[in-house]
């Protein structure tokens, strides 16, 4: 059994390893259920976080219809999921979402560029692989190009910052901030069964952080050599090599990866230090849900470790399992950007 999670308050402010906490979580009551309320719930809800975070009810109306509301509360304390577990048994609300944050207190600017570099969302399309920068903060999904294509919201994302202080002390400790957000309720019910927990809001608390980033989040590590050697492969290397200067110039395996089918060598993300239990805002660490998953997590790699990125591509990526690429060019892939990616890389270029 790991050990308890640490309370807020009884955090060393000169601890260097990683401190992993559930920033932001969120129920999902039906239109039918509303008259079912419990009394003053929104003001029960900040009075529980302090009066200190965000809280937020939402209506929904997806195609112009209301279908019910969102209350999703920011940097919850023990407090609020009790509220919350209270909230869904009166009104049969569903978990709609939780996201699991870890804020790393050492070589905060060297993390942060390792995991804009490395860090892969798994299983996600290749029909909109762009990253997207917005106000410091980096999404590993660009929720603006998925509503030009006329796709649905995400159901995972990661963002990632390193201007904010550590949230879970005084002392204005600057981090590295990096999210596994779920965001939809299928999303969460199956993040929740790979746990082995319930579907209370309360029973996120047990889980393995550990476990869900290794589920969701690949280190791939493209070289700058791997990239040019990639590149001579190609029919026209000139024009592909001016198109990743171009529009790609940090080398993020995210987008050379989805986009290019660049391969590299798949490293361990247990490099990260991501512990294995959660840190609760507020509450006694005794309570029996404050004990986390111990199992050890397995989850297929995208490469293997030895995959050398010299070799002629023979495969191609697509929700997250390998395919067999075929056909002509004696097995040259050759590299073709959908015209909306296209479009959307200029965009971003004439915004700048």
């Amino acid at each position: 059994m790991p050990p308890p999670l640490a309370p807020f308050g009884e955090l060393s402010n000169s601890s260097a390893q990683p401190v992993a906490y559930i920033d932001t979580v969120g129920l999902f009551v039906g239109a039918d259920r509303l008259p079912d309320l419990p009394p003053n719930i929104l003001s029960r809800l900040r009075e529980a976080n302090r009066n200190e975070a965000f809280i937020d009810d939402n209506a929904c109306y997806p195609n112009g219809g209301f279908i019910g509301k969102r209350y999703e509360v920011n940097q919850p304390t023990l407090d609020v999921f009790n509220v919350l577990d209270e909230l869904q048994a009166a009104c049969d609300a569903t978990v709609s979402r939780f996201d699991i944050a870890v804020d790393f207190l050492r070589n905060r600017h060297a993390m942060k560029k390792r995991l804009l570099r490395q860090a892969i969302l798994k299983r996600r399309s290749r029909m909109c692989p762009l990253m997207n920068d917005h106000k410091n903060t980096t999404y590993w999904i660009d929720t603006t190009h998925r509503a030009e294509a006329g796709m649905k919201p995400p159901r995972r994302n990661l963002a990632l910052y390193s201007d904010r202080p550590f949230r879970l002390t005084d002392d204005e400790q600057p981090c590295t901030h990096f999210e596994l957000r779920i965001l939809d309720p299928d999303a969460v019910r199956r993040e929740l069964d790979a746990a082995g927990v319930g579907y209370k809001p309360s029973d996120i608390l047990r889980i393995n952080p550990a476990h869900h980033f290794d589920r969701n989040v690949s280190l791939l590590n493209i070289s700058d050599d791997n990239i040019e050697r990639w590149i001579q492969q190609q029919p026209r290397p000139h024009r592909i090599r001016g198109e990743i200067k171009r529009f790609f110039p940090d080398h993020r395996a995210q987008e050379l990866h989805l986009i290019y089918g660049i391969k590299g060598k798949l490293l361990p993300l247990d490099e990260l230090g991501i512990p294995a239990s959660l840190t609760v805002l507020g509450g006694s660490p005794n309570d029996s849900i404050l004990h986390g998953r111990t199992s050890t997590p397995k989850s297929p790699a995208l490469y293997p470790a030895n995959a050398d990125a010299s070799a002629t591509p023979a495969h191609r990526v697509r929700h997250g399992r390998l395919r067999p690429t075929t056909g002509a060019n004696n097995g040259v892939h050759r590299v073709r950007i959908d015209t909306r990616i296209r479009n959307r890389m200029r965009g971003i270029l004439r915004e700048a």
